[in-house]
């Protein structure tokens, strides 16, 4: 019977993963792994641990536009979507590398709070005072690990992913009313290729 009740609890457990993944908002890209997700919120329960992060767009936007720096760990099942959809874009701005997790309420609990949370910068220093050298050395070990697979540049490739999506909504919104796409001289050929011949 033991054996039952632990597929009962897999089952649940991947019925809840399901409706996570569900709930995405569908700009949530690039979304986390299951690995780097966990690694994710080891590292901003360590940094929530140690004083080292922004919670809420207010405040992350508020740290981003003050010039700091850090990794953006943004909830992907937002809604309204609305509220987040300018933080990836400050990021690229500032050349912050950012990612998306299925769950603001399993951010805001990584996070040490008991509201869900959209959005987190997680930094390498406190705002006030200063770490032990060995707390530094881990929340640092922690960091380079989940910034080093979070792509730092999401338009890399020339942006062929971003290219493609831009290019299937103008497509669909062109069939109804006429859409102008600007491209530089350079991306002008790709552009047309890209894009229906009306």
């Amino acid at each position: 019977m033991g054996g039952s009740d632990s597929e009962v609890e897999k089952s649940a457990q991947k019925e809840k993963e399901q409706k996570k993944l569900l709930a995405l908002a569908p700009i949530a890209k690039p979304l986390a792994a299951k690995k780097l997700n966990k690694r994710i919120f080891k590292l901003v329960r360590r940094a929530a641990e140690k004083k080292c992060l922004k919670r809420g767009v207010k405040e992350v936007v508020k740290s981003i536009r003050r010039g700091q720096k850090g990794v953006c760990v943004i909830a992907g099942n937002i809604s309204p979507i609305d509220v987040i959809t300018h933080v990836p874009i400050l990021c690229e701005e500032a050349d912050i590398p950012y990612i998306y997790v299925s769950s603001k309420e399993d951010l805001a609990n990584a996070g040490a709070t008991k509201r869900p949370t959209c959005c987190i910068l997680v930094q390498t220093k406190p705002a006030k005072g200063e770490l032990s050298q060995e707390d530094q050395e881990k929340l640092k070990a922690d960091y380079d690990q989940v910034v080093t697979e979070v792509r730092p540049d999401n338009w890399r490739n020339n942006a062929v992913q971003g290219q493609h999506v831009f290019a299937t909504v103008a497509s669909a919104i062109s069939r109804f009313e006429p859409v102008t796409v600007c491209a530089s001289a350079a991306q002008w050929e790709n552009a047309r290729s890209l894009l229906p011949k009306r």
